[in-house]
């Protein structure tokens, strides 16, 4: 669901970006499934600060001293693509990749080094576009886990980790089920996947809509019930608030809209129109 979250790192967690969603768990050895906090029963939505659109799990991989070795670094990172690569593959409206940050002030995004040096070969700089997703280039096709795996920023400061975002509709016209396609189908890899994604548990309950430059300048949602039309109006971001939510890094004028998921009407299925397409569609824990 980017959101990224924070686990086995002895770094504090730093505010998210556009796109991120943060939660507070731990692990029990490097390398294991993420399990949560004593103080935070699993049978409850994660305490979050949402900024945007993905739901991410970060492992741990914040092991490494500057251009170090990280310790089953190469190993985790193919697990994770893996992981990755199992639930986009079943869920056409969700979409991942592995992301690595940086808490260090320091060393931004942009700066960034993951190199990796299969046996035998040249080292081989891994490329990270501009959320910190990380992409395994041709040159690794077969390397192995036992793979070194080197990253230039000191120990504490890096995740190494899993995001899953929601696709946001293409086209302004669509059904209830597609709208809310990405909460269910996220709901539902929640319950298959129970240890990459448990950080998402219990459940997903709706979308937010968010349109950064909106025309028109109000946005809003139609849907076509069987008693009339309902309306859905959007708000200024500024002015949103959800428990355990918080927007960070909107530009003025950005508005939102929050859809719960709406079992009756998933079944019903009405038309749905959108004023506007909207920017991000972030899931809401």
């Amino acid at each position: 669901m980017t959101c990224a979250v924070q686990a086995g790192s002895d770094a504090a967690p730093r505010p998210a970006r556009i796109g991120r969603l943060w939660f507070d768990t731990a692990t029990d050895r490097p390398g294991s499934p993420m399990t949560p906090r004593t103080s935070q029963p699993a049978s409850s939505a994660a305490r979050a600060a949402i900024a945007l659109l993905a739901v991410t799990c970060l492992a741990p991989a914040a092991t490494a001293a500057a251009d170090r070795t990280i310790e089953d670094g190469y190993s985790q990172l193919l697990e994770m693509s893996e992981k990755v690569a199992a639930v986009t593959r079943d869920f056409d409206a969700i979409q991942g990749c592995v992301l690595i940050r940086s808490s260090d002030p320091a060393i931004g995004r942009e700066a960034i080094r993951l190199v990796a040096t299969p046996a035998g070969g040249a080292p081989v700089t891994l490329p990270l576009d501009d959320q910190g997703c990380v992409t395994l280039p041709p040159a690794l096709a077969g390397a192995d886990a036992a793979t070194p795996l080197t990253i230039n920023v000191p120990k504490g400061k890096a995740t190494l980790g899993v995001t899953f975002t929601v696709k946001p509709p293409t086209t302004r016209e669509l059904d209830y089920a597609g709208l809310q396609a990405g909460a269910m189908q996220l709901n539902a890899a929640i319950r298959r996947e129970a240890g990459v994604m448990r950080f998402m548990a219990p459940k997903i309950k709706g979308v937010l809509l968010l349109w950064k430059a909106p025309d028109p300048a109000e946005p809003a949602v139609h849907i076509q019930a069987a008693a009339g039309e309902r309306r859905l109006a959007s708000i200024p971001a500024s002015a949103y608030r959800r428990e355990n939510v918080t927007l960070t890094d909107i530009p003025p004028g950005a508005r939102v809209l929050e859809i719960e998921l709406d079992d009756k009407l998933v079944k019903a299925n009405p038309k749905v129109t959108l004023d506007a397409l909207p920017d991000i569609v972030m899931p809401l824990p």
